[in-house]
Parts: C-alpha cells; structure tokens; sequence
C-alpha cells in the first residue's frame, strides 16, 4: 500500500494519493511522513507550473508582437516613392494619436499637412520605450531622399510631448493646442510682439547681468557667445570686450542687430546646430553663455545638440542659468520642460567641472542658480 501511494506521488497523482493516505490509521507514523512528502511536491509542482507558465506567457507575448507588428506591415497606405515625391516644406502635424499596444511598444499614427494643403496619413509606425527603437513601416524605411529623416524628426516630435494617456490612446492635439517645437515657439512669440520673459528684465535681468561682468572681468576674459541671446534686453546690460549672439528666432536675432547695430563689438546670428558644428572657429570664445534656455528645450534632440555646442564653443569657461532638476509637475506649460543638466555633463563632457554655483538672489521669482563650468586641460589651470 505504502509503495502504491509513493508511486501516485512521484506520478504527480497528488489527489489520489491523498485519498489513501487519510485511509492510514492516526497511530501509524508513515502517514505523516508522506503527508509531509505531499506538501513538498505540491511546493515543487507549483514552482514548476509558475515556471511553466511563465515561459509560455513570455513565448506567446513575443509570438504576439511579431504578428502584430507584421500584421500592421503588411497594409501599406503609401509607396516609398510617393513618400520621397511629397514636399514637407512648412508641413505640420494635424492630428494623431499614441496607442500603448503593450508596456513596451506603442503604435504610432499621424497626419501631416504641408504648405500647398496637401495631406499625408503616416501609419503603423511603432516605438519600442525600452530600446527607444523606432520602427518603420516599409513605404517609409524604403524611402531613398531626406523625408525618411524628416519623418523621423516629427516622430520625435511627438514622442517629446508630455503624454497624458485615455486608456491606452493619447491623442494630440486634444483639448489644448498642440505646442509646435521650441523653435517655432519662439519664433512666433517674438512675431507677435512677445519678449525673452520677466528673467530678461527686472531685477533678475540685472542680478544676472552683475554676476556675469563681475566674473568675466575677475577672470579677463576677451570674448563671449551666447546660445540664446532672446530680444537682446539682457545683452544690454552686459559689459564685454567681444560678444557674439545667437538664437533660434529670425525675428529675435533682427531685433537685436537693429538694436544694437552701432555696437562693433557684438554681433549676431541666427542659431542653427550644424552651421555651429560647420563653422567652429567663427563661433569660438573663451566663455560660452547659456541663460533661461535649457528649460526651455522640451526636444531631447535639441537639447542634446545644443548641449554639444555650448561646451565645445567654449575654451575655458561655460555659464549656464538654468534649474537642475528633473521635475516636471502637473501644470507645467508646454514650452518649458526642467532637465538636470548636470548629468548630460558628467557623461558627455567629463573635460569640465562645475567651478563655481552661485544660488539665485531671488529664489521666489526663479528656480534657475548659476553654474560655472572650467575646462580640465593637461598643463593648464583655467579655474
């Protein structure tokens, strides 16, 4: 009997087994020993099960997003030489949506709208949140001219914004007005008679004003550029031997070359990263300045560019006026997107040091501090 109940064990026959055990006398010591040898198989099947499981949840999953995402491929809206035909000139995103298929992959689809009105559905592009792999559909990937990039650029776009997810389905523009880019954010702002903002006037445009001239003068420093000089208010409070501006909005930069057109030792230029990349030593100083723009750059793309400009225009000091924080809280407008800076530094410009920080004079105007970066180089002690 013992060895007939041993063997349902070893077969897996847990019920059975069970049902001859409780027929085994209370006063005969085997039955608890193959209770007891029950609740330990019952432990192991169970681990063996969980695992089982588990490999067949993960093999359907990746056996689903295969055919899923093939699926999706296979419905072509467009050729890829009607992609590299249609004009992208002063093209803007219409309408689209974000749809979380999994925790992983979203899929992507939009309408574009070019200046001549006409219209292009861009579908079944996926995006992979752990690999940040975009996935293109064939009619786009084939495509043999710059609009793949362009494409690529407005996906980016997209995946910047700050996705407040229905469900699973984050649809933009939505209920509030869809934020164009940094760029033609600004552009417009200026157009339409906006300004730099309250940090470029006031007190905190002088606070900022005192603390730059006392270190370019502590340190004699010739020459200067500044990778968002705005309307040019806080350039005018400035007192530099050689200063060279720079900005993203044609009509700011104009403003500024108006206002300060008498002024033989400023100049200015509209900022465009691969002119600045193409022409380094026009755009070469000894300091670089950055004032109230990092947060401003909600394209990671953008700011990753013009990270790499501020630090290789400079050659011996960088000034950045920025918060340093991560945080984005609810409510945070559009065009403002707070990064901790420090740690692109770290990782991408590791030549530099943080020199000086100087905490903001008014705390409850501006979360922005000084930062005063010094190159490390072999020989010589710039800071």
């Amino acid at each position: 009997m013992y060895e007939e109940i041993f063997e349902m064990i070893n077969t897996g026959e847990i019920n059975k087994a069970q049902e001859q055990i409780e027929k085994i006398s209370d006063d005969d010591p085997k039955k608890y020993n193959l209770k007891g040898l029950i609740h330990f198989n019952k432990k192991e099947i169970e681990k063996a099960n969980k695992k089982i499981t588990k490999k067949v949840a993960e093999d359907q999953y990746d056996l689903f997003l295969d055919n899923i995402v093939s699926k999706f491929m296979e419905f072509t809206p467009y050729t890829d030489k009607y992609i590299d035909s249609f004009d992208f000139e002063g093209s803007r995103i219409r309408i689209g949506k974000v749809e979380e298929i999994t925790d992983e992959v979203s899929l992507i689809e939009f309408i574009v709208k070019n200046k001549k009105g006409q219209q292009l559905a861009l579908q079944n592009i996926w995006y992979n949140h752990f690999t940040k792999q975009i996935i293109l559909p064939d009619y786009i990937s084939l495509s043999k001219n710059k609009n793949k990039n362009k494409i690529q650029n407005i996906i980016y776009q997209i995946l910047d914004l700050r996705l407040t997810y229905i469900g699973n389905i984050f649809r933009f523009p939505g209920s509030r007005k869809y934020f164009p880019g940094s760029k033609k954010y600004w552009e417009e702002r200026y157009k339409t008679g906006g300004n730099s903002g309250q940090g470029s006037y006031g007190k905190l445009a002088e606070f900022k004003a005192e603390v730059i001239n006392s270190f370019v003068k502590e340190k004699r420093i010739n020459s200067i550029v500044e990778f968002g000089c705005g309307d040019g208010n806080q350039v005018s409070l400035f007192d530099f031997p050689k200063y060279i501006g720079l900005d993203v909005s044609e009509t700011a930069v104009n403003l500024c070359r108006e206002r300060f057109m008498k002024e033989k030792t400023k100049s200015f230029f509209l900022y465009n990263p691969e002119e600045v990349e193409s022409n380094k030593s026009l755009f070469k100083a000894e300091m670089s300045l950055s004032l109230d723009v990092i947060y401003h750059l909600v394209e990671d793309l953008h700011f990753d560019l013009y990270m790499q400009n501020l630090f290789l225009s400079a050659e011996k000091f960088v000034i950045v006026y920025s918060s340093n924080t991560d945080k984005n809280p609810k409510g945070t407008p559009p065009h403002i997107k707070h990064r901790r800076f420090t740690d692109w530094i770290e990782k991408n410009a590791p030549e530099w040091e943080l020199f000086r920080k100087i905490k903001n004079k008014y705390p409850e105007e501006s979360s922005a501090d000084f930062f005063i970066f010094c190159r490390r180089q072999e020989g010589l002690n710039n800071c």
